[in-house]
């Protein structure tokens, strides 16, 4: 008879889990900004504002598109911290500062890492009400998991978990 346990273990640290863009996002994003150029260069004879708010809205994506091959999202865990760098924000939190990890309310893919500087924050009303509105709550650290679909995300939980039990004894 052939028995298996399904035991999750998790990963080995330093981890570093990063997002890898699919090909067909690439072909994508190439194509959808060599047509805003060609518009651009279409309505350049046509009319002046309608052409330069296209100018400035290929740069934009260009600029966003950028930043996707160049800063890519990335999660590292090692012994000491847990970093998470989107393409703007790079955001580090100590594991003695870690208070509560968890899933966002009304979201299975965004995974929140609660820290005390955070919560503290939360006692003031206007903060709290600035964080609810603009942020993700209580949440220092934010992990959308749709991005690492070629991890496995209870792996990458029960990692988290474990340093924050570990940090705890």
């Amino acid at each position: 008879m052939n028995d298996t346990i399904d035991c999750k273990l998790p990963f080995e640290v330093p981890f570093i889990a990063s997002f890898k863009l699919p090909i067909w996002m690439l072909m994508l994003y190439i194509f959808l900004s060599s047509l805003f150029l060609l518009t651009f260069l279409l309505l350049l004879n046509e009319s002046i504002i309608l052409s330069l708010l296209t100018l400035v809205f290929e740069f934009s994506f260009s600029y966003f598109v950028m930043m996707i091959f160049l800063k890519k999202f990335y999660v590292e865990i090692t012994n000491e911290f847990i970093k998470v760098r989107h393409i703007f924000v790079n955001k580090t939190a100590y594991w003695n500062d870690v208070v509560g990890i968890g899933f966002l309310p009304n979201n299975n893919i965004t995974y929140g890492v609660v820290t005390k500087e955070k919560l503290l924050r939360q006692q003031q009303f206007l903060t709290r009400l600035i964080d609810i509105l603009f942020s993700h709550g209580p949440c220092a650290l934010v992990i959308p998991l749709a991005l690492l679909p070629h991890i496995d995300i209870d792996r990458l939980i029960l990692t988290i978990e474990n340093k924050i039990v570990i940090q705890d004894v």
